[in-house]
C-alpha cells in the first residue's frame, strides 16, 4: 500500500509510533557517545534520544552548557545528577530538577540554595563522598527527604556534628532500605552512644569503620532489622558470636559478605549456640551468596549450619588444614560458584580435589594461594586433573593455581573434551605451546578469555615480550584452538625491569590480532605518534 502524502520523504523509522522508536534506542541506554551522535541524525531521533542522553548526568557536564536556559532545559531531564568538583558558580543555584531521583554529592562544595533545590521530595537515592557533612545538611535530608531508599556516606568529614545527630536521622526515614557507610574517621560522633537502624532496612554496608566500642549497641539495632537480604562489613570490629546468630535466624538474608577477621572464640560460641537449636529451625535458612574470612580449624562449623540453598561461596582461609575445609563443602552440592583461597603454605591432597569434584553444578570454580606465584599442588599429574574436570561439565570459569611442571597439554585437553561450555580459564602454570600443534582444531570452541602461569616453546624460551620469531605463529595457533579468544594474558611473564637488577616478572597482555598481522600494530603505533606530535605542536 502506498504512503499518504503526509509520510512521502520521511524515513522508515520517522513513521513508527513513538513508543517502539523509544523501546529501540533504549538499547543504547548509557552509551553516551552513540547517543550524542545519534542526536544530530533527525529531529525525530533527536527528541527520541535527548532525555536517554541527560538521564544521568555531572555538574561538571551540565556547566559546559553555556546559557541558563539550555542548563534548565536540560537539567528538567536529568533524573541522576553528580555533583562533582567542578566549580560551583559555572552551574546556577536557581536550576530546577523536575523529575530528579538519585543525587551523589561527590568532592564539592555546595550552597544552601543549591541543597534545597536537589534534596527534593521525590528523591530515593542520596550519597556523599568525600564531602564535609554538617548538621544542616542532615536537617535538610531528614525535612525534605521523606521517601529516601537509599543513603551512602563515604570518606566524609563530619565538623561539629551533634551526638547522635546522625542515628535520629536514620530513625525518621522510614522508608531506607539500603544503608552504606564507609571510612569514616568520625564514627563514634556520628552514631554517638547508640545506633537505630530503620526496622525496613533490606541491605546493609559498613567498611573501613573503627567501631569496636559499638558492638552490643549494632547488635541491638541488628535485632530489628528482620527484612535485611544482604550484609557487607569489612573492616569493622563488629563481628561476633552474638552478631552471627543474630543473622542466622533471618529468613530473608541472602547475601551475607564478611570480609574481617572472625577469631576462634567468636566460631566456637557460635558453634555451641547453633547446636542448642531445634531442628525445625535451620541456620540462614535462605542464605544463597557467603563470603568470609574465617578462623583456623572451625570453617566446617560454619559450613555445616548452612542450608543447601547456597549457590555462591567465596572462603579464604588462613593457616588451616584444607583437609577440614573441602569435606564441609560435600553437604552443598547446589553450589554454582566457589572461590577459596588458602595461605601460601597451603598444599591440596588428591583426597581434596576428589570432594570438589562432587560439586557437579560448578559454573565458576577459582582456586589459588594469597601469593599469586605460590604453588599448592605441585603433586598433581594430568590423570589426576582430568578426573576433577571430567565431573564438572557446568563449568564455564575455571582459574587453576600454579603447579610447577608436572601438567603438560594433555590436561588442557581433558578439560576440553569435559568442559565445551568453559568462556574464561586461567591456568597459572607454565605451558609448553610447542606441543599445542597436536590438537584438533578448535579445541575450545566458547573461549574468550585466556590467562596462562608462562608460554614457552621447546627450548624453554617465552614467546610474549621478548620479541620471539615464532610469536605471530603461536598467535595463529592459538586463534584456531579457540575461535573467539578475545583475550590473552601471560600472568607471569618475564619483563626487562630497565633497572641493574634484571628482568622482573609481570603480567602481560597480548594482542592476537596485532601478533597475527603485524600491520595492525605498526598502525598503531602510526596513530600514537601523530597523535603524540598534534599535541606537541
Amino acid at each position: 500500500m502506498a504512503l499518504s502524502t503526509h509520510y512521502r520523504g520521511t524515513s522508515g523509522f520517522d513513521i513508527l509510533p513513538p513508543e517502539l522508536q523509544h523501546d529501540i534506542f533504549g538499547y543504547l541506554a548509557g552509551d553516551k557517545a552513540s547517543l550524542s551522535s545519534a542526536i544530530l541524525v533527525s529531529k525525530v531521533w533527536y527528541n527520541c534520544c535527548i532525555q536517554m542522553l541527560w538521564h544521568k548526568s555531572k555538574q561538571s557536564t551540565l556547566s559546559k552548557v553555556l546559557t541558563f536556559d539550555r542548563q534548565q532545559y536540560h537539567a528538567s531531564m536529568i533524573h541522576n545528577f553528580t555533583l562533582d568538583h567542578c566549580i560551583r558558580e559555572e552551574v546556577s543555584d536557581r536550576l530546577e530538577f523536575q523529575l530528579l531521583e538519585e543525587v551523589l554529592f561527590c568532592n564539592c562544595r555546595s550552597t544552601d540554595i543549591q541543597l534545597r533545590s536537589l534534596l527534593q521530595p521525590g528523591l530515593h537515592t542520596l550519597g556523599f563522598q568525600d564531602f564535609e557533612l554538617h548538621a544542616n545538611i542532615l536537617d535538610l535530608v531528614e525535612m525534605c527527604c521523606p521517601k529516601l531508599q537509599s543513603l551512602t556516606i563515604s570518606d566524609c568529614n563530619t565538623p561539629k556534628l551533634d551526638d547522635s545527630r546522625f542515628s535520629k536521622v536514620l530513625q525518621s526515614l522510614k522508608s531506607l532500605r539500603r544503608l552504606h557507610l564507609e571510612s569514616l574517621p568520625d564514627i563514634q560522633e556520628i552514631l554517638g552512644p547508640r545506633i537505630d537502624f530503620s526496622e525496613n532496612l533490606e541491605e546493609l554496608t559498613l567498611a573501613n569503620l573503627d567501631a569496636f566500642d559499638f558492638r552490643s549497641a549494632f547488635d541491638n539495632s541488628l535485632r530489628k532489622c528482620t527484612k535485611l537480604r544482604k550484609v557487607h562489613l569489612e573492616d569493622t570490629s563488629l563481628v561476633n558470636a552474638n552478631m552471627l546468630i543474630i543473622l542466622s535466624n533471618y529468613v530473608s538474608l541472602e547475601e551475607l559478605y564478611i570480609n574481617e577477621w572472625l577469631e576462634e572464640e567468636a566460631f566456637e560460641q557460635y558453634e555451641e549456640r547453633c547446636s542448642r537449636r531445634s531442628p525445625g529451625s535451620p541456620c540462614f535458612p535462605k542464605l544463597r551468596k557467603l563470603s568470609i574470612i574465617p578462623s583456623s580449624g572451625l570453617v566446617a562449623s560454619l559450613l555445616s549450619s548452612v542450608t543447601g540453598n547456597l549457590v555462591d561461596l567465596r572462603l579464604a582461609v588462613v593457616h588451616t588444614d584444607q583437609q577440614i575445609v573441602c569435606p564441609a563443602l560435600s553437604h552443598l552440592p547446589g553450589i554454582v560458584h566457589l572461590e577459596l583461597e588458602f595461605s601460601d603454605d597451603t598444599v591440596f591432597s588428591a583426597a581434596d580435589l576428589d570432594h570438589l569434584s562432587k560439586l557437579s553444578k560448578l559454573e565458576s570454580l577459582r582456586l589459588g594461594c594469597m601469593d599469586a606465584a605460590a604453588g599448592c599442588c605441585d603433586w598433581l599429574t594430568d590423570q589426576q586433573f582430568e578426573q576433577l574436570i571430567a565431573k564438572l561439565p557446568q563449568l564455564r570459569h575455571l582459574v587453576f593455581p600454579p603447579v610447577g611442571k608436572v601438567l603438560t597439554f594433555a590436561a588442557v585437553e581433558s578439560l576440553a573434551r569435559s568442559c565445551p561450555l568453559l568462556e574464561k580459564c586461567e591456568l597459572l602454570w607454565e605451558h609448553d605451546l610447542s606441543t599445542w600443534h597436536a590438537s584438533e582444531a578448535p579445541l575450545f570452541p566458547n573461549l574468550e578469555t585466556l590467562h596462562l602461569g608462562q608460554a614457552k616453546d621447546h627450548d624453554d624460551k617465552e614467546i610474549w615480550g621478548f620479541r620471539h620469531a615464532e610469536a605471530g605463529n603461536y598467535a595463529r595457533l592459538l586463534r584456531t584452538l579457540a575461535p573467539r579468544l578475545k583475550d590473552l594474558c601471560v600472568r607471569f611473564n618475564r619483563r626487562l625491569s630497565g633497572a641493574k637488577s634484571g628482568p622482573t616478572k609481570k603480567a602481560l597482555y597480548v594482542d592476537i590480532d596485532e601478533e597475527i598481522d603485524p600491520d595492525l600494530w605498526e598502525a598503531r603505533m602510526r596513530r600514537m605518534r601523530e597523535r603524540y606530535y598534534a599535541r606537541a605542536r
